[in-house]
């Protein structure tokens, strides 16, 4: 079961409008070929209609540049693709941490 199997889209939706800032932890999963990643990303700048996500590195800091999101989470360059953000669970930054800072596959 994925870590965010509880999470609907409209909970998600209202979640990133309630909490998206600059410096907010967020959720970046990525679904490739079959496979399932999650990694933590940081909001590193917001616009009315989207905002840009850095994603963590592996020396714990996160990057200056990022993929950018609107606030249904999807990805802004390709809304129906494999990138979406989710809420940070405890569940889903469990599987952050598995996933080795995007290096790695969930099992």
């Amino acid at each position: 079961m994925e870590p965010d199997h509880d999470q609907s889209e409209k909970a998600i939706k209202n979640w990133l409008k309630s909490h998206v800032a600059v410096g907010v932890i967020v959720a970046i999963k990525r679904r490739q070929n079959g496979q399932l990643q999650y990694e933590r990303g940081k909001v590193l700048s917001i616009r009315p209609k989207n905002f840009n996500v850095g994603p963590q590195q592996s020396d714990g800091t996160f990057a200056d540049a990022g993929i950018t999101f609107d606030y249904a989470g999807r990805s802004w360059r390709e809304p129906a693709g494999g990138v979406r953000l989710v809420m940070p669970s405890e569940a889903v930054l469990a599987a952050c941490d598995k996933c080795a800072f995007g290096t790695a596959f969930l099992p």
